[in-house]
C-alpha cells in the first residue's frame, strides 16, 4: 500500500508449495513482521491440506529458532 510517496508493507503472505507437483498446499496472510512465529501455524495448514507434514522443507533464516528446529 502506498503512503506519502513511499510504500508501506501492510500484509505479508506466506505460501507452502509441494515442489514435486508445483502446487500450493497452504497459504497464510498476516500483518506481523517476524516469520519465526508463523512456522507452526503453517505446518498445521500443510498437515490439514496435504494430509501429512513434509519430509523436507526449505525456509529462509527468518524462521530460525530453537523451538522451530525442534518442531521440524
Amino acid at each position: 500500500m502506498q503512503s506519502g510517496g513511499s510504500y508501506l508493507q501492510g500484509y505479508k503472505c506466506q505460501l507452502a508449495v509441494d515442489s514435486d507437483h508445483q502446487v500450493i498446499v497452504a497459504v497464510g496472510v498476516n500483518n506481523q513482521p517476524p516469520d519465526v512465529e508463523h512456522l507452526e501455524p503453517m505446518l498445521q495448514r500443510i498437515a490439514t491440506t496435504a494430509g501429512a507434514l513434509p519430509e523436507v522443507m526449505t525456509l529462509d533464516a527468518g524462521y530460525w529458532s530453537e523451538d522451530n528446529a525442534s518442531r521440524c
